[in-house]
């Protein structure tokens, strides 16, 4: 069974933050395109990763890189509290979110993100209850914007600072358990090179448990999971975009139907034989 990474119900509005920032002789530096939810990760097939991936760990250090507005830390920070409940979901927090545009950073540490009705819809199909991690006025017109609030209590759950993760993967713990969330900005690095470097960085960052989950943008548009594979990294089969440093899971194989391991099965005769 292949879990798609496409959440195919809604679509992004990217209505949270859209912004385009620009180098001194006008070329694209990068470009903040974010909401809560965005549909190119499928956020509970994720959940029921990290559940099991992590079940053991009594602490799990994520860390999201080029967070933006903090959307995406938001994001999966209401989904593991709705998942496994504030007590149990304790271990992975604070989620540290990092950034290194300052402007994104401060408007991240307000608490406060832009919705329209759209984006509403989306908090009401991946939570349980949305109200009670975030504050919302009544949405009437699907094309106006209202301006939410994160519950203080939950807000908590993430942690921002401005940092560039080309310097930053010295700072992520050694010896700790951790998921790296750095999505949708692999192709804004200026070379191969660059993204090849950052992903021994990511690699050689711990010397235990890893997870490094990218976005759809990095697949298609860079080298991003050549880069990965290449330091190390194993991809996951049925969750696109998760790599794996070792010791390796084997959710792969509880995802697996028995058709599919009835070919992985033959596959694996076929090689042995030379084919």
């Amino acid at each position: 069974m292949m879990i798609s990474a496409i959440n195919k119900y809604y679509y992004p509005s990217f209505t949270s933050l859209n912004r385009e920032v620009k180098d001194a002789d006008g070329n694209i530096k990068h470009r903040n395109n974010t909401c809560l939810f965005r549909s190119d990760m499928n956020w509970s097939a994720l959940n029921g990763y990290i559940k099991y991936r992590f079940s053991q760990d009594k602490k799990v250090n994520i860390y999201d890189y080029a967070c933006s507005d903090g959307s995406e830390a938001y994001s999966l920070a209401l989904k593991l509290n709705d998942e496994f409940g504030e007590k149990d979901a304790k271990r992975f927090f604070p989620i540290i979110a990092k950034d290194y545009d300052e402007f994104t950073i401060d408007k991240a540490k307000s608490g406060k993100i832009a919705l329209n009705a759209e984006d509403v819809q989306m908090l009401d199909f991946e939570l349980n209850d949305y109200k009670k991690y975030i504050d919302i006025p009544y949405v009437s017109n699907p094309i106006i914007m209202v301006m939410g609030h994160v519950n203080p209590k939950f807000k908590d759950n993430v942690q921002f600072e401005t940092a560039d993760i080309m310097q930053d993967c010295s700072n992520i713990p050694k010896n700790g358990t951790n998921l790296i969330l750095c999505r949708n900005f692999w192709p804004y690095l200026p070379s191969d090179e660059d993204r090849i470097k950052l992903a021994e960085q990511l690699y050689n960052s711990t010397d235990c448990k890893l997870s490094v989950v990218i976005g759809g943008f990095d697949k298609t548009d860079s080298n991003a999971d050549n880069a990965l594979r290449r330091a190390g990294f194993r991809e996951s089969k049925h969750l696109p975009c998760i790599y794996e440093k070792a010791p390796f899971s084997d959710y792969d194989k509880v995802l697996e139907t028995p058709q599919l391991a009835a070919i992985r099965y033959m596959t694996e005769d076929l090689k042995s034989y030379g084919y």
